[in-house]
């Protein structure tokens, strides 16, 4: 026996009331005929995919900038020590003669790696440009020259160092900022050329020599 579909009126209802074309249809679902069906689907679909608001831009996190304003006096302050008087100095992996203008201060341990060592004295020296920036630091040479400088036990000492998990505070950086702003200015008074570097004009950097030079004026 087979049953007779019949015709009705594609109204909708319950939550799809009044979302039919009205003609007389075989109704498929909720009321509706296949093709108002389908098309109210579609529409509830795309409410779902609509792209949220962009959200503003926010401004970086007072910790983040004062990790970058840390390391750029703290870079230049590895370049400075590792050369004399007149910009000379040698590179940490090769042993070659280099100028403080074309060195990088470039780290053993790179700051991806450990955030712990990332201000570590020992970790950074002076390197060419062309070996911190594009050949990965010559690690293996520049851990070589590190044994010969320090001694194997102390480069294990670092690498052991470099494995325990750092969280910088942020009056923590504060402070080595303002204390690696002061040994700058002392480097610098002791060299024979002149020392430039965009940090050097940078407004944290300005505002910290302000307050260094304040504290050397104080009677104690």
């Amino acid at each position: 026996m087979t049953i007779k579909r019949t015709r009705k009126i594609c109204s909708g209802r319950g939550k799809y009331e009044g979302k039919g074309c009205g003609k007389p249809q075989y109704i498929f679902s909720n009321g509706l005929c296949r093709n108002c069906w389908n098309l109210e689907q579609w529409r509830e679909s795309h409410k779902k995919q609509k792209k949220k608001p962009r959200k503003t831009p926010t401004k970086k996190p007072e910790r983040k900038k004062w990790l970058k304003y840390l390391q750029d006096v703290f870079n230049i302050y590895i370049r400075l020590r590792d050369c004399d008087e007149n910009g000379f100095g040698q590179d940490i992996s090769t042993g070659k003669i280099l100028h403080f203008n074309n060195s990088d201060a470039g780290h053993f341990i790179p700051v991806k790696r450990s955030y712990a060592v990332r201000y570590d004295e020992m970790n950074v020296h002076a390197q060419r440009r062309y070996l911190n920036r594009f050949s990965e630091g010559d690690h293996y040479n520049y851990g070589e020259r590190l044994k010969k400088i320090y001694g194997e036990n102390e480069v294990k000492a670092l690498q052991m160092r470099s494995r325990k998990r750092k969280t910088w505070a942020l009056f923590e950086l504060k402070a080595m900022h303002e204390f690696y702003v002061g040994k700058v200015l002392e480097l610098i008074e002791q060299k024979d050329f002149e020392v430039k570097g965009f940090v050097l004009k940078e407004k944290h950097f300005r505002e910290a020599k302000e307050k260094v030079l304040e504290s050397k004026e104080l009677p104690f």
